[in-house]
Formats: structure tokens, C-alpha cells, sequence
């Protein structure tokens, strides 16, 4: 697979993401549909069993993954992550999209000046409403 897989999702540069290498005892061959992509500082080798945390959008939430795919970018590399069960993947997509919310909230509190406070603690109250939803979903997992 690579960056231009149908299933990625590329994590937000503005979300935080821990990467720690795990080692796994008989971790399955087979990966499942969703690719997730993340900015790295370390180089982490493909086939190197991997898991994330989002400590600022979720700080009991770890995914594990394989990275399966790997890019020098900048000053660091972009990591293509693929998981292991379908629950693992659905349950990255739905933190993932915790994630591009709370990116969200911050781009348009940046963007909001003195005059446009309204318009963003209107935009923060509706990101903030579907973001419970989705912690609620998440939860129940």
C-alpha cells in the first residue's frame, strides 16, 4: 500500500500523536482496510509493530498497528500504519475523527479575531456537540 491508498486517513499535523515500538508475540500476517498517516520525527522501519496515542484528544485511548509503508518528508518521515483487526481499524477512525475535530476547533479559534468571537464559540459549541457523540461512541467500544 501507499500514500495514495483509498482507505488513509492522514492524522492532523495539529494533534499531538505519541508512536511508541511494541513488540508482538505471533502478531497476525493479515492487515485490514484503513491506513492511517502520521508525521514522525523517528524513522520507524516497515514491518515494526507500532502503538499510538492521542493523549490531548483521548488519554486512555492506544491503538497497535504495523507500519507498512514509509516517506522521508522535511526534517522527518510520514508513516503509513495499517492495523490488525477490524475493530482496531474502526476504532481509528473514529478517534481519528476526534482528532480532526479538535483540529478544527483550533483552526477556527485561530482564525476568529476580537470582533468574530461569536462565530467561533459558535463553531467550538457544534464541534463540541459532535465530538461528545463521537466520545460516546468511542466509550461504548
Amino acid at each position: 500500500m501507499d500514500m495514495h491508498s483509498e482507505h488513509l486517513i492522514s492524522h492532523p499535523d495539529q494533534v499531538p500523536v505519541e508512536i511508541d515500538r511494541i513488540s508482538r508475540k505471533q502478531a497476525p500476517d493479515h492487515l485490514y482496510m484503513g491506513e492511517l498517516a502520521v508525521n514522525s520525527e523517528a524513522r520507524i522501519g516497515v514491518g515494526t509493530e507500532v502503538r499510538l496515542h492521542m493523549p490531548t484528544v483521548d488519554p486512555d485511548a492506544k491503538l497497535c498497528g504495523r507500519v507498512i509503508w514509509l516517506h522521508e518528508r522535511g526534517d522527518g518521515f510520514v508513516l503509513g500504519i495499517s492495523f490488525h483487526s477490524h475493530s482496531e481499524a474502526f476504532r481509528m477512525r473514529m478517534l481519528e475523527q476526534l482528532c480532526h475535530m479538535a483540529a478544527f476547533r483550533e483552526q477556527v479559534a485561530g482564525e476568529a479575531g476580537a470582533n468574530d468571537r461569536d462565530l467561533g464559540s459558535a463553531a467550538r459549541h457544534r464541534t463540541s456537540e459532535r465530538s461528545s457523540a463521537c466520545t460516546a461512541a468511542w466509550t461504548s467500544l
